[in-house]
């Protein structure tokens, strides 16, 4: 697992650093190492006017943005930066394939979690296969997953009586593997309809209504729903959501949902790596000076807002000059065994004078 930078929020109302998006509580204070160097990514907030939401996160992208620890001055300075990418990462997967009495199980996974923006979920086109038509009558050999209402185009029969190949009519009385149609929705069913041959239902691709980035997945089942279709939906809102699709939409292999009007984003932010190796970080420690500032300035044209908390600093027990590994105990002497064989013991004088001697 690659290492995690440390993460700052900051609240540029309140001119404080808070513990998170989604809590006013004022941030623990960090502990900074000597040599160490750190990961930041920077976060800035604005208290959210939307309903169930704390902040909003604004792109300071475009300010000058300085990073320093210290007391009276920085120890350690950073005044680079670059913008995080706010892209998100949509990924759906087949989890299991529906058909002979298995229901369809998709899953829809997002990465990084987005913090803004919307989609809309398709069920792509489809074909359902028809093996008879008698007296009005479309019988499928398997669950065909049509609702009544839906608009469905009839092509492939032969010598169709009550109805035309390529023209559209609407699914009524609906079983799990029959249905008749009409030629409105809701209308009167075609109780005529005939044919020598089994054809092709064609049913045009669904389209929810917008979704929003943070939806429960409740919300997202209801969407689903909203369009005929039905499917149970689990997961982790604006993470991970699973669909699985049963009832009346149960026992088919259907193909993968896609996403369409996709405007979602992830949270802006800034990152840089700062660095603790600097002879002032050195001097504070040499002096037992562990009580230190953390000072954000944010500067955007003539205005300039200075944020600050406070931190604590620590020596290193495993420094850049240390031997690996450390000895455990300071030898006196030591032992040197020459090509022949034989064993010299080597020891120093209080003089700092190496002695020799043959074993």
């Amino acid at each position: 697992m690659a290492l995690q930078a440390r993460q700052f929020f900051l609240d540029v109302q309140a001119r404080q650093f808070v513990s998170g998006a989604n809590s006013t509580l004022p941030a623990s204070s960090p502990l900074f190492f000597e040599e160490d160097v750190e990961a930041i990514e920077l976060y800035f907030l604005q208290p959210s006017t939307t309903a169930g939401r704390v902040y909003d996160y604004l792109d300071l992208s475009g300010a000058t943005v300085k990073f320093a620890v210290g007391t009276t001055s920085p120890a350690a300075l950073q005044t680079a930066w670059s913008a995080i990418s706010t892209s998100v990462v949509s990924t759906i997967t087949g989890v299991a394939e529906g058909g002979g009495g298995s229901d369809e199980v998709q899953r829809i996974s997002f990465s990084p979690k987005p913090t803004s923006g919307s989609y809309i979920i398709e069920l792509p086109a489809r074909n359902v296969t028809v093996a008879s038509v008698t007296a009005g009558v479309f019988t499928c050999s398997t669950p065909h997953g049509l609702f009544d209402g839906q608009a469905v185009t009839l092509t492939g029969f032969t010598t169709p009586t009550g109805f035309s190949n390529g023209s559209a009519y609407y699914v009524t009385a609906r079983t799990s593997q029959t249905f008749q149609t009409a030629t409105t929705a809701g209308g009167t069913a075609i109780t005529a309809s005939t044919s020598t041959s089994g054809g092709t239902a064609q049913l045009a691709k669904i389209s929810t209504g917008s979704i929003a980035y943070n939806a429960s997945p409740t919300t997202m089942q209801a969407a689903i729903a909203a369009v005929s279709a039905s499917a149970s939906v689990t997961g982790v809102a604006g993470e991970t959501y699973t669909l699985t699709f049963n009832n009346n939409s149960g026992g088919i292999d259907l193909p993968l949902v896609t996403l369409a009007g996709n405007t979602l984003a992830a949270a802006p932010g800034l990152a840089a790596n700062l660095s603790f190796s600097t002879a002032n970080i050195a001097s504070l420690i040499s002096a037992g000076t562990t009580a230190v500032n953390v000072e954000v300035e944010v500067a955007e044209g003539a205005v300039r807002q200075t944020f600050r908390t406070s931190a604590t600093l620590s020596d290193d027990l495993i420094t850049s000059s240390s031997p690996s590994p450390l000895p455990a105990v300071t030898a006196t002497s030591f032992q040197l065994q020459d090509s022949g064989g034989g064993l010299w013991t080597i020891e120093v004088t209080p003089d700092g004078e190496l002695q020799l001697a043959k074993v």
